[in-house]
């Protein structure tokens, strides 16, 4: 009993910590260099509709205009949740070009994020659903340049850009990503190491826990 419970301690804690169940969805970096509202699509394993890290390396080569655009969107819509490339926020009011959102055309920009040419960057997002929603309805996102081989929600601290709304977005759970391109026509944008990987739910981890206290308490009192 007692080697049994240490093992489920020991995985609950990886699982919490490493997500170690990641899709990996691309392996090899790809360019792109034409605008598209779908110029990828990537068919996952399973439908997700739990919390998820999605994350992925991203480079460009050319000069960026305003609105230079390589956004990633979950599900069949790209107006839903979203995040990637925007450059110069949009609108060129700022010098900003990573955002997150989850849904529309608005979204939180990651502050200092104005991306340099010919440079691999590593960006990571978490999409939630928060207060008790059964729609997806916060974006987090976290940028570095260099890549972060592994990571969990305590070791990348607290998010440099987060999107939260309420009502306006649909999405209770999806089972493709896809690609949108705008405005890079004369530059290129690659993409690599796609993933995505879904976080325990914690109350499932607290029922099992829960399953195995019991069963130790049982072992106890049978041994007295």
């Amino acid at each position: 009993m007692k080697h049994i419970i240490t093992t489920f301690f020991a995985a609950a804690a990886f699982a919490a910590s490493s997500f170690a169940s990641a899709e990996i969805i691309t392996t090899d970096p790809v360019t792109y260099t034409a605008d598209s509202l779908a110029a990828a699509t990537f068919k996952l394993d399973r439908t997700y509709t739990e919390n998820v890290f999605v994350d992925f390396k991203i480079s460009y080569d050319g000069t960026l205009i305003d609105n230079s655009y390589a956004g990633l969107y979950f599900g069949t819509k790209h107006t839903g949740p979203s995040f990637g490339l925007k450059a110069n926020c949009g609108n060129g009011k700022c010098a900003n070009d990573v955002y997150g959102r989850t849904h529309g055309e608005a979204g939180a920009f990651v502050p200092n994020s104005n991306l340099a040419e010919d440079t691999v960057y590593h960006v990571i997002g978490y999409m939630q659903k928060v207060d008790n929603s059964k729609y997806y309805n916060q974006f987090d996102l976290w940028l570095f340049k260099d890549v972060q081989s592994s990571f969990d929600l305590s070791s990348l601290g607290t998010a440099h850009a987060s999107f939260t709304t309420k009502g306006a977005n649909k999405l209770e759970d999806f089972n493709e990503i896809g690609l949108r391109t705008f405005k890079i026509d004369g530059r290129s944008v690659t993409l690599d190491d796609v993933r995505i990987n879904a976080v325990p739910e914690p109350g499932s981890l607290a029922l099992l826990g829960l399953a195995f206290a019991g069963l130790a308490t049982a072992r106890r009192r049978k041994k007295s």
